[in-house]
């Protein structure tokens, strides 16, 4: 009998579990809580990264083709 603890995890199905593959990610409508002096909290906000990195933060973002788009409406980032 195999113990479950035994089973190696599932590899991540895409890249937006994978943040090392280059390809972009575009979280869309999101909440933004912003770690800056003012703590600001910017709704209905688009954050583009790419690669292990905040390239851009504000709404209705121009993404890359390529990037995968996720909907965060109702979500939480910072």
């Amino acid at each position: 009998m195999t113990n479950p603890s035994d089973t190696p995890p599932a590899a991540a199905p895409d890249s937006a579990a994978n943040p090392g593959s280059g390809r972009p990610v575009v979280f869309r409508h999101a909440t933004v809580l912003a770690m800056d002096d003012q703590r600001r909290v910017l709704t209905d906000t688009d954050v583009l990264v790419v690669g292990e990195r905040i390239a851009e933060i504000g709404p209705a973002l121009a993404a890359p083709s390529e990037a995968l788009e996720i909907d965060a409406t109702g979500g939480v980032l910072m």
